[in-house]
């Protein structure tokens, strides 16, 4: 679980405003793991780490978003552009 924490902090960023995809995140996790030689996470193991962190997993239509975290790649056009003051 440490590595997934440390990727969670350096790759993700939280604001009220996000909401990522969990199975997209789970990817970009195991893509981590696997390079980093440290296995893979299930989808279970994941929500439940995101939920131990406080997070809240949600069903949109079939959809699990987790609310407020999202992936840094995909949010920092926004963030740069708005100033949105987001935690890593």
């Amino acid at each position: 679980m440490i590595a997934e924490t440390y990727w969670l902090n350096e790759h993700c960023v939280r604001h009220p405003r996000i909401s990522g995809g969990v199975v997209v995140m789970l990817r970009y996790l195991n893509a981590w793991l696997r390079s980093q030689k440290k296995g893979e996470c299930s989808l279970d193991e994941f929500k439940s780490m995101l939920e131990r962190d406080g997070l809240r997993v949600i069903d949109v239509e079939g959809t699990l978003l987790v609310a407020g975290l999202g992936l840094k790649d995909d949010w920092k056009f926004y963030l740069d552009t708005f100033k949105w003051d987001a935690k890593r």
